[in-house]
Order: structure tokens, then sequence, then C-alpha cells
């Protein structure tokens, strides 16, 4: 039996007011493609005001011991930074610091 390929591709989007806070949010959620599982590729980027994380996933032929599961915690692992992240702006706007 043939193990049909499935190519699995994922953009998010995150617009942001302030560049300074789209900035740190981006170097404190940058992911290094060298840890994504074999078969996963990972990107991230920003323009204006978006941060923008790329994922592409073969299933299949190319890739047998590739999971689902695998692609779904390579997206909680970016969800979970960019949370953390989000959390301690908010955090310092708080305490009345400025992202300097």
């Amino acid at each position: 039996m043939i193990n049909p390929e499935i190519v699995i591709k994922v953009t998010i989007m995150i617009p942001f007011q302030d560049k300074k806070e789209l900035i740190s949010v981006h170097a404190a959620t940058s992911i290094e493609n060298r840890l994504a599982p074999l078969g996963i590729e990972i990107s991230q980027t920003f323009s204006k005001n978006q941060l923008i994380f790329y994922l592409e996933a073969t299933l299949g032929n190319k890739n047998p011991r590739l999971k689902l599961e695998s692609i779904r915690r390579t997206l909680d692992d970016f969800l979970n930074s960019l949370v953390v992240s989000l959390e301690a702006l908010l955090t310092l706007k708080d305490r009345g610091l400025k992202n300097e």
C-alpha cells in the first residue's frame, strides 16, 4: 500500500501597534529551524506591524516517522513562547517600564 504525502502549511500572523514591542516579541520567540523535528520546516519574520510564523510539514513517504502530534507540539511551543512574551510585555507596561 502506498502511503500518500500530506503537506501541512500553517501561517500565524499577529498584529502589533508598537514596532518596539513587535521586535521584542520576535526576538523572544525566534525559532531555529535546526531544532524542528525532521520533516518540519519553520521560520519567523516580521513586517511593518505583524509577526509572521510559518510552518510546513510533510507527512508520508519522505518522513514516515513524522506524526501529526509532532506538528501540534511544534505549534504549541511557538504559541506558548508567544504568550509568555506578551505577558512579560504586559507586566512591564503595568509597572510603568518602557520597552527601549
